[in-house]
């Protein structure tokens, strides 16, 4: 589904300034010391998650602001210590539960017609599995390579291209079309080269133990991308 508006340059920025206070999430209210990693991305055998993604591109010329939409479907799914993120149909990231860490092993892509899994050999860590509030981690993700070059792609639970802090900051109560939730938020920063002070992009992840990923709010420049959870399940014995 794609959808675009174009609105007069006063109009959305009354708009802008009306709202820019305005926000569903409420803040950070209370935290334990130490989280198990794995409980918070709820993975279970058989487990399907659903979500949302809600791209918005912001264009400015001299007398109109443009804003593009696109929505698209994201879906984790997997069993054992491995899962996939899917984009639409389409497998993109390799996820892997160790005796320390749930890690990045790897990337999915086309190849001959196949999908095909490309592992990586630093793997990077997507969260310990025992974590401390207000300890961040750092890490680097591989470029996502096609047939012809390397891209940078920012994308759920795998930014490819970019060095990476990640800090768990606490809990806070978040709404999503699946409902409300105590979720514990993660700051996320991505660097382009690792000596860089300010980041090119920033993300804030929610975890709700047990359930998994419930929303996530990237920004970088003109985009900004919203994930929500739409839907879980279990597999049915």
């Amino acid at each position: 589904m794609f959808k675009k508006v174009t609105y007069v340059l006063v109009f959305v920025l009354t708009t802008l300034v009306l709202f820019s206070g305005c926000d569903d999430d409420s803040t950070i209210v209370s935290s334990s010391d130490l989280v198990d990693g794995s409980r918070l991305f709820g993975f279970s055998d058989g487990r399907v998650f659903n979500y949302i993604q809600t791209d918005t591109l912001t264009t400015v010329d001299p007398f109109l602001i443009t804003i593009t939409e696109i929505h698209q479907v994201v879906r984790i799914s997997g069993d054992g210590d491995d899962w996939v993120i899917w984009d639409n149909n389409t497998p993109l990231v390799n996820l892997k539960i160790t005796a320390n860490d749930i890690i990045q092993n790897g990337y999915w892509r086309e190849v001959d017609g196949y999908d095909s899994l490309f592992y990586f050999a630093a793997p990077p860590v997507v969260v310990p599995r025992r974590l401390a509030v207000g300890t961040p981690w750092d890490d680097y993700t591989p470029h996502f390579v096609t047939e012809s070059e390397q891209v940078m792609l920012p994308f759920c639970c795998a930014n490819f291209g970019f060095y990476f802090t990640r800090e768990l900051v606490g809990i806070e109560e978040v709404l999503t079309p699946y409902g409300a939730f105590n979720a514990h938020r993660f700051d996320v920063s991505l660097y382009v080269a690792q000596s860089d002070e300010e980041p090119i992009a920033t993300s804030v992840e929610y975890f709700a133990p047990d359930v998994g990923l419930v929303k996530l709010n990237f920004s970088s420049g003109p985009l900004q991308r919203s994930l929500a959870i739409v839907s879980y399940s279990d597999a049915v014995n």
